[in-house]
């Protein structure tokens, strides 16, 4: 397609008496559909003013440079019609715009502008400008490749949408995004070579930097996993590498000069989200987010959907939707961020944003060539800015290209993969909760995605070295920050009780059994008895049992107790049983041995 020099000179000669050279022969391009008193030209689109009895010849005249009507798009539902117009401005830069049909009516001046905002050159006569809009509205009708519009970034009909109107793969019908397409986070810079030799060699023999540079890669697996989205976060002391093992991440997808906040708005943070679906979103600095807020946006990043919004007639506007996974840092954990607003994480949020705690040491373990960590990470930083983008496009293509004719088949491959990292993370000797097996899904799923990277060449690194560091990191996470395998529910309802007998031992349980005890004032939980070894023995009525559990459950928490042999288990097998306590008769209380809590106490940093 020429470019618009040829345009400038053909309205200086807009009333040419005979037919530009290069005529396009009518119904030869579909792009440029034939409409009766139209004609095409090498230059552009001519106007064709038939002679008559006060014209010798036919004229033609200049209104349009050229362009191409590449399609009519549509969304899923019918609605959105438009026509997609591609075209090159003076630098011979694409450009391409979806015109609805809606715009066609009246002046067309939105058509105009449109146009005139992407470079092309339209005709300044009033008159010239309809005649280009009725050849709009004509042409139309015979315009036979139907494209899908859609929204959303990521998997469409079996290929893979990036901003910039990139697909990779071969679609099974015509997909377009109709969405912004600003989003500089999948610019290209420097080569994939570059990228592997001076940032992802780097991963070798540091697990953390490892895993991150695998997250990226899992991303677009989630879909053929059909797993939800998450995410990770790296917290710990600051200066550890923790940003910069994240920047390395980002540029699996694209340039990031500066990492999106926690800092941000939760409107800012849903729209970097919905810009990445079926991808990878880095985000520094949890710490700094404010808690009032956090464990909802955390919430809504992980469950993929954005809060619900009306207009001014109080109409509910559709909602966003994402599936992505995330990589967070931050110097402390989500639990920490939510108790400064005296708020319990709950389970579904453990599971959803996995907090991984980082080594005193630092996060980089092998400096390779470089003589410390400070110029370790300099390096990488610098390196991730040079070289990025090139990645995920050579993993999205060979994803792509064979998913149109072996996608069950490769679907098996990787549930084979999956299940077989998971042999080799989890006990087989160990009861593990379905939380923690979820989550171990999702470093699986990392894991696969850097095995499935090494194979095809794109991480340069032996095989195995992916699928260890996600060992490594669930390891880390597993007994260090959980701190054992069951439920986070029955966990946090044990913590809860054990914390209230410790903290209001003296203040709310009496001691009927010592003579020497002082009448009991207050708000009664339960009694106490010594066990004649210097501990307590406690007996908690149901209401102070109740109480002690705190937000969660107490049928639940006392079944987690008595299956670890917290609770003395009653007549019938029931979890609380008749006592008679001096002073209060026969009562049913639930029973706590100080020999049980000492055993619980000296096995809870086991997992």
């Amino acid at each position: 397609m020429r470019n618009e020099e040829s345009h400038r000179e053909g309205y200086m000669q807009a009333d040419g008496q005979s037919p530009p050279d290069c005529c396009t022969e009518p119904g030869t391009d579909p792009g440029r559909p034939a409409v009766p008193g139209y004609a095409w030209m090498d230059c552009g689109l001519y106007r064709i003013k038939r002679a008559t009895k006060d014209t010798d010849s036919d004229r033609f005249i200049l209104i349009a440079p050229p362009f191409s009507i590449s399609g009519l798009c549509c969304s899923e539902n019918g609605k959105g019609w438009a026509m997609l117009i591609e075209w090159q401005d003076r630098k011979n830069h694409s450009h391409s715009t979806a015109i609805p049909f809606k715009d066609l009516k009246g002046d067309g001046s939105h058509v105009f502008d449109a146009l005139a905002d992407g470079g092309m050159s339209v005709p300044p006569e009033i008159a010239l400008r309809k005649e280009l809009l009725a050849y709009l509205c004509k042409a139309q009708e015979l315009v036979r490749n139907q494209i899908l519009s859609v929204n959303s970034l990521g998997w469409h009909k079996g290929a893979f949408l990036l901003p910039m109107g990139e697909v990779i793969g071969n679609p099974t019908q015509m997909v377009r995004f109709a969405g912004n397409s600003n989003h500089s986070h999948t610019r290209k810079n420097g080569t994939l070579q570059g990228w592997q030799q001076n940032v992802a060699k780097y991963g070798s023999g540091n697990p953390y930097l490892a895993f991150s540079l695998c997250v990226p890669f899992a991303a677009p697996l989630l879909y053929l996993f059909n797993n939800d989205g998450g995410g990770f976060n790296l917290f710990g002391d600051s200066s550890k590498g923790k940003s910069t093992c994240t920047k390395a991440a980002a540029s699996v997808w694209g340039l990031v000069t500066k990492l999106p906040t926690w800092r941000g708005t939760s409107n800012d943070i849903e729209g970097q989200a919905a810009a990445r679906n079926d991808g990878f979103f880095p985000i520094d600095e949890m710490s700094q987010a404010d808690p009032r807020t956090i464990g909802s946006i955390a919430y809504m990043l992980a469950n993929g959907i954005s809060k619900m919004a009306m207009n001014v007639n109080r109409d509910v506007l559709p909602t966003a939707e994402w599936r992505l996974l995330f990589l967070s840092t931050g110097e402390h954990d989500l639990e920490r961020l939510l108790r400064k607003n005296k708020e319990e994480a709950k389970a579904g949020q453990d599971v959803r944003i996995v907090d991984i705690p980082c080594p005193d040491a630092g996060l980089f373990q092998d400096f390779h060539e470089f003589p410390n960590g400070g110029a370790f990470a300099d390096n990488l930083a610098r390196q991730a800015k040079q070289h990025c983008g090139w990645p995920i496009r050579a993993f999205l293509e060979r994803l792509c290209g064979g998913l149109p004719t072996q996608r069950e088949r490769f679907e098996r491959y990787l549930l084979s993969h999956k299940n077989r990292w998971l042999e080799l993370a989890l006990d087989k000797a160990k009861d593990y909760d379905p939380q923690v097996r979820r989550v171990a899904e999702r470093f699986a799923i990392v894991a696969v995605a850097g095995e499935l990277a090494t194979e095809w060449g794109i991480l340069p690194w032996k095989r195995g070295e992916a699928a260890d560091s996600a060992i490594v990191l669930f390891n880390t996470w597993l007994t260090e920050k959980r701190g054992h395998t069951g439920a986070a529910e029955n966990h946090r309802g044990i913590e809860n009780l054990l914390s209230f007998i410790s903290e209001k031992g003296a203040s709310c349980f009496d001691a009927p059994w010592d003579d020497t005890a002082l009448p009991f004032k207050g708000d009664r939980a339960g009694s106490r008895k010594d066990n004649g070894q210097g501990d307590w023995d406690w007996y908690l009525t149901p209401s102070g049992f109740k109480k002690a559990c705190g937000d969660i459950d107490h049928k639940r928490v006392a079944r987690a107790c008595r299956s670890c042999g917290l609770l003395e288990v009653g007549e019938e097998g029931k979890s609380s049983q008749a006592i008679r306590i001096p002073g209060h008769g026969v009562c049913r209380c639930y029973v706590l041995r100080a020999t049980a809590i000492s055993s619980h106490q000296e096995d809870s940093p086991e997992v």
